[in-house]
């Protein structure tokens, strides 16, 4: 799938060195990882598929990580 318009991008503490983004267009988010200047380990995360317009990633002062809709959704990345 084509990336339409990925406008997002955040690094999280919890993945060091792993940087997220969504697509606002088709709602997919994805990261990937940096290793000696290069881009490294491509993800797709299906489960971070909530529904609507993907606007902002966020984090609250635990250093938790959120995702935002639109439509007024707020969602908490956890990890597994």
């Amino acid at each position: 799938m084509k990336a339409v318009s990925s406008t997002h991008y955040f690094l999280h503490r919890f993945c060091q060195g792993t940087y997220f983004y969504a697509d606002f267009c088709q709602g997919f988010v994805r990261s990937f990882r940096f290793l000696n200047g290069l881009v490294t380990e491509h993800a797709e995360w299906p489960a971070l598929k909530p529904g609507g317009s993907l606007s902002s990633f966020g984090e609250d002062g635990s250093g938790e990580l959120y995702i935002m809709t639109l439509s007024g959704g707020l969602y908490r990345i956890a990890s597994n």
